[in-house]
């Protein structure tokens, strides 16, 4: 461990937070060297601004506080016992800027909430588990890629460190400054050259990680930490359903 950092610890949520999530909250491995201070959000339905009312609280928080790093915990999310530990420890030796938990998401289909984004099509390739697991525990942008594409990462589990310059990089819209790295979800629909509309989305996690990844933020995606994504599944109990997963 190198010199001891203030986390301030996120938990962002629409009204319910599963027990699990709580007790990773708990057991997130703070120590002498790692003190965290936690917050919940107030419940709000408008997920990106939930999540930039933590993050503004952080930045806010650094001078009088000494918050060095931003951490955020989904409230559907478990991680394992030490995980912010883990992760500082991890961030430190890569020395990078972001470092999310590779996290599935809650489809049989075994895709993850990480992803490469090309920036010449908008178009994003949602990385599979499968894939996932056959990197190195912990990889970047160079070891999906080998073009001008990016490492998009999710906020499921998510570290930053907020001394880096990307953090306050700004941007002047209509004689007002704005932070370029934020949380925004940005819908939209294509017109293509046949008159057909085609509607594309980037999430909020996957635009923080473009719009900081131009500011020269270094990403990293780590299966270092075990995490368990919960939701409901329904079963039915007809034949066709049973026999595409059944055995």
């Amino acid at each position: 461990m190198n010199e001891p950092v203030h986390v301030f610890l996120s938990l962002p949520n629409y009204g319910g937070i599963d027990p699990e999530t709580m007790v990773g909250v708990i057991m997130c491995g703070g120590s002498e060297s790692i003190k965290a201070t936690f917050k919940v959000r107030t419940p709000d339905s408008l997920l990106a601004r939930g999540f930039n009312y933590l993050y503004s609280e952080a930045l806010n928080g650094r001078k009088q506080y000494g918050y060095t790093h931003f951490a955020m915990v989904h409230s559907d999310v478990g991680p394992e016992h030490g995980w912010l530990a883990k992760m500082i420890t991890e961030q430190q030796r890569l020395d990078c800027g972001i470092l999310s938990a590779v996290i599935p998401i809650k489809t049989k289909q075994g895709f993850t909430s990480t992803g490469v984004y090309d920036p010449a099509t908008q178009n994003i390739e949602r990385l599979k588990l499968r894939y996932t697991l056959q990197l190195p525990l912990t990889f970047g942008r160079e070891d999906v890629t080998s073009s001008d594409k990016m490492l998009v990462v999710n906020t499921g589990l998510l570290l930053i460190d907020i001394r880096k310059p990307f953090v306050d990089a700004t941007e002047e819209i209509e004689g007002c400054k704005f932070l370029k790295c934020h949380f925004e979800i940005k819908d939209s629909i294509l017109v293509q050259d046949d008159g057909t509309y085609d509607p594309r989305g980037l999430s909020e996690d996957w635009h923080y990680s473009v719009m900081a990844a131009r500011e020269g933020a270094t990403i990293y995606a780590t299966h270092k930490i075990e995490v368990t994504h919960y939701g409901r599944y329904g079963f039915k109990n007809t034949k066709e359903y049973f026999d595409s997963w059944g055995e």
